[in-house]
């Protein structure tokens, strides 16, 4: 009697905690909802996404959130599959409306993509995907979620990321999402065997889809072989005329081959796209940028930029006008800098911060904005060789933002280099990250002087060997290294 009495509350006990207790138990994380029509609906929804069905998955997360409207995963999800950035960041807020019903996991999971796609600041957010692998370290997608931003949002540790995108694949062989990112973290270690052994399996499991053939094709572009890339990209548009991403590629490839004039006219088929997602947006402009910074036409760039700018300001996009006026300031500052015309660069950089000051609804954004005054003084100061005033500004640009980052220690390492005070600005230059190709380059400038010719020229060499897709820095120093 005991026995059965004991196995009644057992089993009672079970069926109140659910589906939840079952993935504790299983080391997943779990998916909180008080609905168990509704997390059967959200794990179809994944299914459906790992299917590349994104907006099948978005019916079916809508069904489920009528079933549950404090459902914060599936909220999540909507707003992580979305191409609308504006209803991404919504449908976050909307996660973090409901974080003090979920599990530890869940909150971890919702507060890193709010940290960099709710809030902008990404302080946390590596942190709160490491926390959520070690508390899961049995659940794939926390596996990938780790592995992602190993290599994603600045970390660029590629060994850690491809170490936890296989861990998440072991987990779940069919995950398809894990080995394209996986194809990519090879890529970035120019493991170029590997990545496509990851792109073919990626096209195994997804045969009749444009995008594996589309990472496929970026394979080649990155290994150096431009036209075997374009044939590779033509097969893609075959499958999907208005895929984005293969437009772009073609019009890299195409500036790669210094086809440049063809590589802008071949861009212009991303504006007949009418259902466009930001992201390929923002490219689309950034790849005519980069086109004529590759040209060596640093005016016609600016010409870009600027209407770029007006668009965002005068909100002639519903594309996320504010990203594309702040970026518009942001790269006009920048090349006028790198042009050595810092009369205009700071004149741009005061309408920017004006403008941000004004519009923008972010304290930590408008606060950016008023420490870069100090900065960009101090690189007028370095420009105009008055290297003690430049110093100074310098300094109190540290102070304002408290710690070094690459922007202070890239603009000092020039000041020590034009003083002749060369091991200083090496140690200056090795502390940031050094996959950026407009770093290798200031670090091989150094080494050069310092009379290491042979050093310097692996840094060279890795420039030129360098084919990304709409990468302004490798773009503002190819031409140089060439």
């Amino acid at each position: 009697m005991k026995t059965a009495v004991l196995l009644y509350s057992i089993c009672v006990l079970l069926l109140l905690l659910g589906c939840k207790k079952t993935e504790a138990i299983n080391n997943k994380i779990p998916i909180t909802t008080n609905s168990e029509e509704a997390r059967a609906l959200y794990l179809k929804a994944r299914s459906l996404e790992n299917l590349q069905k994104t907006d099948s998955a978005t019916l079916v997360l809508d069904k489920a959130i009528a079933l549950d409207s404090t459902f914060a995963m599936g909220y999540l999800m909507k707003g992580m599959i979305s191409g609308d950035f504006n209803n991404r960041r919504s449908q976050i807020a909307m996660a973090i409306k409901h974080l003090p019903k979920v599990s530890e996991g869940e909150k971890l999971w919702i507060r890193a993509r709010n940290d960099f796609y709710g809030t902008g600041d990404d302080s946390e957010e590596y942190e709160l995907f490491k926390q959520l692998v070690q508390l899961y370290p049995e659940d794939a997608y926390a596996h990938h979620l780790f592995g992602f931003i190993n290599y994603h949002h600045g970390n660029s540790n590629f060994d850690k990321a491809i170490e936890h995108l296989k861990k998440a694949i072991a987990i779940q062989p069919d995950f398809t999402l894990a080995y394209n990112e996986l194809a990519y973290a090879y890529l970035e270690k120019r493991a170029f065997k590997k990545a496509k052994e990851a792109a073919l399996k990626y096209i195994e499991l997804l045969p009749d889809l444009p995008d594996p053939y589309d990472t496929q094709a970026e394979i080649l572009m990155r290994e150096g072989s431009y036209q075997q890339s374009i044939e590779a990209y033509r097969k893609v548009l075959q499958i999907d005329p208005n895929y984005a991403w293969s437009i772009i590629g073609t019009a890299a490839n195409l500036n790669y081959l210094g086809k440049h004039t063809k590589a802008r006219e071949f861009l212009t088929k991303l504006d007949s796209i009418a259902a466009m997602s930001d992201y390929n947006f923002r490219h689309r402009w950034r790849a005519e940028v980069v086109s004529y910074i590759d040209e060596g036409k640093l005016d016609s760039a600016l010409v870009v930029l600027e209407n770029q700018k007006q668009m965002g300001i005068h909100k002639t996009t519903t594309h996320e006008p504010l990203f594309h006026a702040y970026y518009g300031f942001l790269r006009k500052t920048r090349l006028y800098f790198e042009k050595g015309d810092w009369k205009n660069g700071l004149q741009e950089y005061q309408q920017w911060n004006a403008y941000v000051q004004a519009n923008s609804t972010r304290a930590t954004t408008k606060k950016r904005l008023q420490n870069l005054k100090d900065y960009y003084e101090a690189y007028a100061s370095f420009l105009q060789k008055d290297f003690n005033q430049a110093k100074i500004s310098l300094q109190k640009y540290l102070e304002a933002i408290e710690k070094e980052n690459d922007q202070y220690l890239i603009l000092k390492a020039k000041i020590l280099h034009a003083q002749g005070n060369l091991n200083e600005a090496i140690a200056a230059i090795k502390n940031t990250d050094l996959t950026d190709s407009y770093h290798q380059f200031i670090y091989a400038t150094i080494l050069e002087a310092l009379g290491k010719k042979e050093d310097a020229k692996i840094w060279f060499s890795n420039i030129q060997n360098a084919n990304l897709i709409d990468d302004i820095s490798l773009a503002l120093v190819r031409r140089k290294v060439h």
